[in-house]
């Protein structure tokens, strides 16, 4: 199944999306956080991302909380 990550999940505001598997999004991730952030693939960095990184078909527009087991 594909993944996504948004952006936005981690860094307010920023519109970058990335689809694929886990390791494509990482290859996707990593010139985006070095290129509009600043930010070098740091090892707690790709964490951060692995954890937003989620299933390609939730709906963007409900939030995600920590009570909700899907997201």
């Amino acid at each position: 199944m594909a993944k996504v990550l948004r952006c936005a999940d981690l860094v307010k505001g920023c519109s970058f999306e990335a689809r694929g598997t886990e390791e494509e999004i990482l290859k996707q991730a990593a010139p985006h956080a070095k290129q509009a952030h600043g930010l070098e693939p740091t090892p707690e960095l790709v964490a951060a991302v692995r954890k937003a990184i989620r299933d390609g078909h939730e709906n963007p527009n409900i939030p995600r909380t920590p009570e909700r087991a899907d997201g």
